[in-house]
């Protein structure tokens, strides 16, 4: 009711509905404006920066120890180890290497080598690109004519592309899911989730990222209730075929990712009734924990604290549950050690360090206590932004929904912000990637990288 309201004052006065603000406000432009997309697409068309594969061949990519090769990180916990930065941006400030401007999306991007790969939306064209990570250069792209574009969420993919083996997988909102040569952008083969699952494409598109693991593709479909088996899909990794598929929940945003508990490697997926294990080889279900939600709507990562113990959030309003796991495969008990409303996190992902939580209350970032689920502090008004934990100073690098990046003191007892960086322009929905000291920053406009300064 609210946003058809709004739609009729848009038309009325002149204005144009450019999605919503991670509150859920409206952000209203005045119609007769260019749009970010508008420009950059124009851009395109004036300058030819559309670069097609390369002729010949190259070289397979090889990630190294480092590389960010997945949603959120390899682990994909937003976790970085082994960096410590100066806090002092103004005596030691960080150094922009380069900036572009992308088409609209609000998928990350992943970084192997000198390669750097996301996905955008150009006018009728959806891509998936990759640029130099060096000096942002367009290095290759693949592009499919189609288009996503909802009211509240806006324009472009969801997901991250993932990379693994010389590949790179990427899932578009309406369902494509393909194989590309991480080196020449030549795409190796091509399927559609939704034809094989029978879904329909959810209200805010196919979101969560491909995993890859052990020769598998891992994608959710979901679909709202009507789909009842074939809501997590697993494909051969070399060639498309479908391999099994699984019962995982009915709506969800939430991406698949692994567990190793007990000696034993499980694919782990949050969907809008369930935490569920899987076996990764043959979609077995080994345990289940069951939330007491009836309206769930998942978007955020389960968070393992230990071997033991996961935080979990199925949708905002009841904030994050710790809940722990005792026993292995048809024996695991699953059991519910504190329910708490002090960080209700939307779609932006929270860490960890140590006995706290840190990560985003709404619009406000705070800070959670892991004994007992209380808030510890909250402060910082940094709309719907993202959080990454750099666990040996520790560090917390925030990136704010208007394109800022604040440094955080991971401190239980306080918040307190050391440095802070205008980064990029545009609404800032996108997880950053840090690959040593060189931190890549999106938008649903603009990329940028900066190299941030190290302690001596």
């Amino acid at each position: 009711m609210l946003l058809s309201r709004v739609l009729g004052f848009a038309r009325m006065t002149g204005g144009r509905l450019d999605g919503g603000e991670g509150g859920g406000d409206p952000d209203l432009r005045w119609r007769f404006t260019p749009s970010a997309e508008e420009r950059f697409v124009a851009s395109l068309d004036s300058t030819g920066d559309v670069v097609p594969p390369p002729a010949a061949a190259a070289e397979p990519l090889v990630a190294a120890s480092g590389d960010w090769t997945d949603f959120r990180g390899p682990n994909r916990d937003a976790t970085v180890h082994g960096l410590q930065l100066e806090t002092d941006w103004t005596a030691h400030p960080p150094k922009l290497l380069w900036e572009r401007p992308v088409g609209p999306a609000w998928s990350s991007m992943v970084v192997v080598g000198n390669r750097l790969f996301t996905q955008e939306q150009r006018g009728t064209i959806e891509t998936v690109s990759c640029f130099d990570a060096d000096t942002g250069e367009e290095v290759w792209i693949h592009t499919h004519p189609d288009r996503f574009e909802e009211a509240l969420g806006g324009v472009g993919p969801r997901a991250t592309p993932t990379f693994a083996e010389g590949r790179i997988y990427a899932l578009s909102p309406k369902g494509r899911l393909q194989a590309f040569h991480a080196a020449d952008g030549a795409q190796i083969w091509s399927r559609n989730i939704a034809e094989d699952s029978g879904a329909k494409v959810p209200t805010w598109g196919f979101s969560g990222s491909p995993l890859v693991a052990e020769g598998r593709v891992f994608v959710y479909t979901g679909d709202e209730g009507k789909n009842t088996q074939k809501q997590l899909m697993a494909y051969d990794a070399e060639t498309g075929d479908p391999l099994w598929n699984a019962p995982a929940g009915s709506i969800g945003y939430s991406s698949p990712q692994l567990l190793t508990r007990g000696g034993n490697t499980r694919l782990l997926m949050l969907g809008d009734k369930e935490l569920t294990a899987f076996d990764p080889a043959t979609g077995e279900v080994v345990w289940q924990h069951a939330s007491a939600e009836s309206m769930g709507r998942p978007t955020l990562q389960p968070r393992m604290v230990s071997e033991n113990r996961v935080l979990v959030s199925f949708s905002p309003d009841p904030g994050i549950w710790l809940v722990e796991l005792s026993g292995e495969r048809a024996d695991t008990k699953s059991n519910v050690l504190w329910a708490s409303r002090g960080i209700k996190p939307d779609f932006s992902d929270f860490v960890h360090h140590e006995q706290t939580v840190y990560g985003f209350d709404g619009a406000i970032f705070c800070a959670l206590n892991l004994e007992d689920g209380k808030r510890r502090w909250k402060a910082g008004r940094y709309g719907a932004g993202q959080v990454l934990l750099l666990a040996d100073q520790p560090l917390l690098l925030v990136i704010t929904e208007q394109g800022e990046v604040v440094l955080v003191a991971a401190d239980p007892e306080e918040h307190r912000e050391l440095a802070k960086l205008p980064a990029v322009s545009g609404k800032t929905w996108n997880h950053p990637a840090l690959v040593g000291n060189r931190l890549f920053v999106r938008s649903s406009e603009q990329m940028a990288c900066f190299e941030l300064p190290l302690k001596p």
